[in-house]
This record gives C-alpha cells, structure tokens and sequence, in this order.
C-alpha cells in the first residue's frame, strides 16, 4: 500500500505544474526543484522507450518523432501500475484510437492491439500442445459436443484493416512506404506454441468460432454461430488450421 508520501512523490512525477514534495532539499548549487525535474524527465524518458519497444510497428508507421510526441502525451496520464514495465502500456491502443493527431491513421489502433496480443501471448503460460491427429481417438457421431482447452497464449484481434499485412510490412525495423490498403480486415490469431510468437490469418468466420470455443462452446454450436454470422464458413478448414497452429491443449466431451 502507498504511504502518504509516496503518493504525493508520484503524482508530482506526472504533474509538471506540481512542485516537488517538501521531503525533496536541495543538494548544494541544485535546487530540489531541479534534483527533482531530472528525475522527473528520466521517469517520462525511460515511459516513452517502454511503450517504443512494446509497439515498433506502431512505431515505424508514424516515425519516431511522432510516436515519441505521441507516447509522451499518454505517459501524462497513465501512470504504471506495476514496477514491471512489460505490463505498461495495456491502454495504449485505446489512447491511439481517441488521438485525434492520429487519425489519418484509423488502422493504427488495431496494429497497436496486434502488437499487444503478441506481447502477451509471448508472456503467457506456457502449455503442451496437442498433436493434429488426437480428435482421431473421438468418435464421428461425438464430434459435435467436442469442448476444447485452448492454449494459454492464444489471443484474438478482429480489425476492419488488413493488420497482419501491415504489421508484416514493417515488423522487419525498417519503415517502408505505406501500402496501399485494401477494404477487407484481416482478423489474427496470435500465440506462443513454443519460444516464438506466431501470427496466423483467420479465414471467414473464424473469430467467431474461436471466440465461440473459446467460451467454452461445444464444437458443433460454435460452427452454428460461425456459419450464421458467415455462410460460407469451412469447418475443416478452420479446424485443421486451429489443431496445426498448435492452441488446442486437450479436449473432452460434453453431455448432450
């Protein structure tokens, strides 16, 4: 729990106009007010870094004078809340979505979401994966009551912006000419099979289906779901995509 005086401490660390707190002397020649300003502006610096290195992407498409105007106006107003700086910046994508300077750039949030999900799957548990020829072991007419154990890592980001093509496009550190951006989105799966994060399209339908699993749906509702919001669903498809990507852990059977 916070005392008293390390609140104080803290909220003048992200409150320019606060001066120092009474307990801050000064040191000679230097002033606590300027003791303290060098902290201070080694607390935002050190904020900015963190969210560049969580978020390169976002990064090489706005360039980094940008991105650094950008991260610093966030800084401002999110404080971490944890000593851990791999889990700052979690409000990120949402903070770019209400950032008005970016809004010539509507994807930017969801690449920020994609590169989030791949922060935290690479963070996740870790899960043994089961083989693609496991369900051979369940009977035909017992398929539809299939419930899956999804892997850990596994995260899901739907966007109306082809993000994996963009994300790929710069994710090699180099900024590249932005693409020419086509109408459909590209929803990923993203998870940490093994020592790498792997990104992986979703064909037609398949969020919901994952979602629906995901929620602990039988296999044969999330495919009604996932055929009703798109007709053309292909469970063989999605389902030999979601057993090779390795993110089922194991499953069973549920009563009818």
């Amino acid at each position: 729990m916070r005392t008293e005086l390390q609140q104080r401490f803290s909220t003048a660390l992200f409150e320019a106009s606060l001066p120092p707190p009474s307990e801050v002397v000064d040191a000679g020649a230097v002033t606590a007010g300027q003791r303290f300003n060098v902290y201070r502006n080694n607390i935002h610096v050190s904020l900015i870094e963190a969210l560049a290195q969580s978020f390169p992407v976002v990064q090489q498409l706005v360039g980094e004078e940008f991105f650094a105007a950008m991260a610093r106006v966030f800084v401002k107003s999110h404080l971490p809340e944890s000593p851990v700086l791999l889990h700052y910046g979690q409000e990120f994508p949402e903070f770019i979505h209400a950032f008005e300077p970016a809004n010539s750039l509507p994807y930017l949030p969801d690449v920020a979401r994609l590169e989030l999900a791949r922060r935290r799957a690479y963070h996740a548990a870790d899960a043994a994966s089961l083989q693609p020829d496991s369900l051979l072991d369940c009977a035909e007419a017992d398929v539809p009551r299939l419930s899956f154990d999804l892997h850990p890592s596994l995260e899901l980001v739907d966007s109306q912006w082809p993000i994996i093509t963009l994300w790929e496009a710069h994710s090699d550190g180099e900024r590249t000419e932005l693409l020419e951006l086509q109408d459909e989105g590209e929803d990923a799966l993203v998870m940490r099979p093994a020592d790498a994060v792997k990104v992986h399209r979703l064909p037609p339908g398949g969020l919901v289906f994952l979602r629906s699993l995901q929620a602990a749906d039988t296999l044969g509702a999330a495919t009604a779901l996932a055929r009703e919001s798109h007709p053309h669903f292909d469970l063989a498809i999605n389902l030999q995509g979601l057993l090779e990507s390795a993110a089922v852990t194991g499953w069973r059977l549920q009563e009818s």
